[in-house]
């Protein structure tokens, strides 16, 4: 299955879900940077990561060759990521990517292998489920939308 242009329909459709996101004022709180691993919004990060980072079937992989720019690794090197700096960090990454002024909210978070897979909860999306792939440094490689 070819996909063909997908990148070009997920720019109005991002920034349409980051501005949900972000409808809210930023929280001035300190941490939790990490939104809870129990959420089923995790458990469907972790099932999309999974399948993407993981799969050998064609829609998969040209998905993770073009849309979340990312390498294949083995189911182990899958997992939710609970560490308080690097969901903060993952934070100031999405606030950078799309933002003038940081907006501070709490993500799920994702590893496949030195990659992340970062989900920014939005009420009312309408059943979009955006993932912003990024690398060790947070730099963004791509975006899918399931």
């Amino acid at each position: 299955m070819r996909l063909g242009r997908p990148a070009a329909l997920c720019v109005p459709l991002c920034a349409l879900v980051l501005t949900a996101w972000f409808s809210e004022p930023a929280r001035s709180a300190p941490p939790p940077w990490c939104l809870p691993l129990q959420d089923p919004e995790a458990g469907h990060l972790l099932v999309q990561t999974r399948h993407l980072a993981t799969s050998t079937d064609e829609t998969a992989t040209e998905l993770r060759d073009t849309l979340a720019a990312m390498p294949m690794v083995v189911p182990s090197e899958v997992a939710l990521v609970s560490d308080e700096l690097l969901c903060q960090r993952a934070s100031a990454a999405l606030d950078s990517f799309y933002y003038a002024a940081p907006q501070m909210k709490a993500v799920y978070l994702a590893r496949a292998g030195a990659r992340f897979a970062i989900h920014p909860p939005v009420d009312g999306e309408g059943g979009i489920f955006m993932i912003i792939h990024v690398d060790s440094a947070f730099r963004r490689t791509g975006v899918t939308i399931h």
